[in-house]
């Protein structure tokens, strides 16, 4: 549930807070690709799983989304560089 709250648009930027960097191919392939079991609601143990796991543990760790400069650029040497502003 925490991602889909990062995946909804901001009212204010009109944009989510959860944002992929285009060089995240892999992780931009799971959202496309990665599902759950129909009849037991439970992840499928694939290949993406991994990438949808670090996605939900960056949620889980309730990130603030920083409204104030919704164009800033992340500095990778400055702050961490996964990608939620």
């Amino acid at each position: 549930m925490a991602v889909k709250n990062y995946l909804k648009i901001d009212e204010m930027t009109g944009s989510p807070c959860l944002l992929l960097d285009p060089s995240c191919v892999n992780t931009r392939r799971a959202f496309e690709r990665w599902s759950v079991d129909p009849q037991t609601q439970k992840p499928k143990d694939d290949v993406w799983k991994n990438f949808m796991d670090v996605v939900r543990y960056a949620a889980a760790a309730n990130l603030s989304c920083d409204q104030s400069e919704p164009d800033t650029v992340w500095n990778a040497l400055k702050a961490p560089s996964w990608g939620v502003r």
